[in-house]
């Protein structure tokens, strides 16, 4: 009996150390693809043509973009939205790196496809009033989006309980902003992106503006609506 007893748990042991085996061999390293919520909007085969990208297929099924790999998405109540194909909201954190641990670096994107004309100038509005510095954007364009993007300087304000939009010039920036246009329908994207330093000396927060300068930039010139998907 106790030989019975003593082989069954062996095999046991062997069975359980061979899923974690498994499970070990099955991570990439790559946050988005190893994060099972993400993973579920990741096409892992589709090759973007930039390294550290994957192709991303919304819920709605109305767009793509290439995702930053070393993000997550949130996949908690409120975080993730979906309505038909009218509507999406997911929000995004990078996974936090250990030699930079006293940074947040989040971003989150808001599509929205059965707008009027009036509706999508409130939303612009709305946008800037949150993200820019006095009312400041570019204009940027390609064959089938056409939108409108910029970055500022976001500090919380204690004494008021607010943030307090500043001049990007002056400082480190560390928010971006971007309201993209479908050419050819009434479909729109909303996408913010921000960076937020922890307030305490014993952090190590560094900002790179050119790194996130140019993963911002990726993001939102990669976005293919449903009709233009493929070209």
């Amino acid at each position: 009996m106790k030989k019975w007893l003593i082989i069954s748990i062996g095999i046991l042991i062997v069975g359980i150390g061979g899923i974690f085996l498994v499970k070990e061999w099955a991570t990439t390293g790559v946050p988005a693809l190893d994060h099972d919520f993400t993973s579920e909007f990741i096409d892992e085969e589709a090759d973007t043509g930039t390294d550290g990208f994957y192709l991303f297929e919304s819920g709605t099924g109305q767009f793509q973009m290439d995702f930053p790999g070393e993000f997550e998405m949130y996949d908690r109540s409120g975080r993730y939205s979906i309505v038909e194909n009218r509507f999406e909201l997911f929000n995004a954190q990078k996974a936090r790196e250990n030699d930079n641990d006293g940074l947040t670096s989040s971003f989150q994107l808001r599509y929205m496809g059965n707008l009027n004309e009036r509706e999508r100038e409130l939303e612009f509005e709305m946008l800037l009033d949150d993200f820019s510095y006095e009312d400041q954007y570019k204009p940027f364009e390609t064959d089938n989006i056409y939108g409108y993007h910029g970055e500022s300087i976001g500090e919380f304000n204690m004494a008021e309980k607010e943030t307090q939009i500043l001049d990007p010039n002056t400082g480190t920036t560390n928010r971006y902003f971007a309201f993209i246009v479908d050419k050819h329908s009434e479909k729109i994207i909303r996408i913010t992106y921000s960076l937020n330093c922890e307030d305490n000396p014993e952090k190590n927060c560094v900002i790179d503006e050119e790194e996130d300068a140019t993963l911002f930039a990726h993001m939102i010139e990669s976005i293919q609506f449903e009709n233009n998907m493929g070209e």
